[in-house]
């Protein structure tokens, strides 16, 4: 019997190292689901217009058009812009990237409060390298949302790229250090960090860790319509057969 292969396509910030190299170390509930990446120039993070300009959605549509080829299912935004850009910024996006291409699409922001949805989880620690300002706005988007911040570690960071550069031993600290305040969950927020074990992690912490990229892939084959997307930490496990992710020609 064949089955009808599902494609998700994924629009990855210019500058992001971690995202496909975490998502190829993921499992997909079979081997019919595949990944096609395509990127939009994103360099900085800030509040200033000219960072802010990087998500509108002429540069967003353009990215999404060539994914169209690819025949996909679904189309993801994988950045976090709306946890500072606020929610309806990514749902004005997505409207976009649907009006481009036909094709149905979610984001990342999205992605983390339907994770928090599903997991029960209200009161949040926030992990993130963004600067202060930006966690500021991250925080009030999230309250909007009904997740409380109760503990956030930032590392004051703008640069992209040095996102990516930022070890798992250092996300794991930020996390632990904000665990006195017994949040229900950590919301390790940019697409641009490798969390690594999370299994391991939340051994430690002693509550669920929303990874970013682990997140936008659990929900994306959820909207996808797959009967088992996992669970936000781990997407794709099922008690079935696994096999690695498939990652498409960028």
């Amino acid at each position: 019997m064949t089955t009808t292969p599902v494609r998700i396509g994924i629009i990855v910030p210019s500058s992001n190292t971690a995202f496909e190299p975490a998502v190829t170390d993921m499992y997909l509930p079979t081997s019919d689901v595949t990944v096609h990446v395509s990127r939009a120039r994103v360099t900085s993070i800030s509040l200033v217009q000219e960072s802010q300009g990087q998500f509108s959605s002429a540069p967003m549509c353009a990215a999404a058009s060539l994914l169209a080829d690819a025949r996909p299912d679904l189309l993801v935004w994988a950045g976090t812009s709306g946890l500072w850009l606020g929610l309806d910024q990514d749902r004005s996006l997505c409207e976009a990237l649907t009006e481009a291409t036909s094709v149905p699409a979610t984001t990342t922001a999205l992605a983390l409060f339907d994770a928090c949805a599903t997991l029960g989880v209200q009161r949040s620690a926030l992990v993130t390298p963004y600067l202060p300002e930006v966690v500021d706005r991250i925080i009030a988007t999230c309250a909007r949302a009904g997740v409380s911040v109760v503990a956030e570690r930032h590392l004051g960071l703008s640069d992209n790229h040095a996102f990516g550069l930022i070890t798992e031993q250092e996300i794991s600290a930020l996390a632990l250090a904000c665990a006195s305040s017994e949040p229900d969950g950590y919301l390790i927020a940019c697409t641009n960090l490798r969390v690594g074990d999370v299994v391991a992690l939340e051994e430690q912490l002693r509550a669920p860790v929303l990874d970013s990229i682990a997140v936008t892939l659990w929900h994306a084959l959820k909207v996808a319509g797959l009967a088992e997307p996992g669970t936000p930490q781990r997407p794709g496990a099922s008690t079935g057969g696994r096999a690695p992710a498939q990652m498409g020609a960028q």
